[in-house]
């Protein structure tokens, strides 16, 4: 297995080291109901990713993003939140023209809600830190910028 956040700490409790490949933000299940879907393309706000030559970005599976974890935590996430939500998850997804959509429980509702929160949050929360890390932009010579509340600088 490969250890792909090697010297990580787990997002989760911050105190043990991530194993292998982490946690898979949107589960491995999730991916493998999905393979024969392919090809997929990633967009952001309606503007397509592309490669290095230019062109559009394809990938024959659904791209899963991981983030560092330890065992411990991985394993109830699995228990906690994983299994509830993919029966439901299942139950939604539409296996035929005829589907016909379901009626869920309260409680097959909020297992639902926890999946999506923890799949978006690990999304948003990628983009926000990508972000922190970069440099602040400077404005071309005779331009103006608008700073922190609105203010303009330059």
């Amino acid at each position: 297995m490969a250890d792909r956040f090697r010297g990580k700490t787990c997002v989760l409790c911050g105190t043990r080291p991530s194993v292998g490949v982490g946690e898979h933000v949107v589960s491995k299940w999730f991916k493998g109901d999905f393979a024969q879907e392919g090809p997929f393309k990633s967009e952001n706000a309606g503007v397509p990713y592309t490669n290095r030559d230019g062109d559009l970005a394809i990938q024959e599976t659904l791209p899963v993003p991981h983030a560092p974890m330890c065992v411990e935590c991985n394993g109830r996430l699995n228990t906690f939140l994983e299994e509830p939500a993919r029966l439901v998850i299942r139950k939604l997804i539409p296996q035929s023209p005829n589907h016909e959509w379901p009626t869920i429980t309260a409680e097959e509702a909020a297992a639902l809600g926890k999946w999506l929160l923890k799949v978006s949050r690990g999304r948003v929360g990628k983009r926000r830190v990508r972000q922190r890390q970069r440099p602040a932009a400077q404005g071309a010579p005779g331009t103006r910028s608008v700073g922190p509340a609105g203010r303009s600088h330059g």
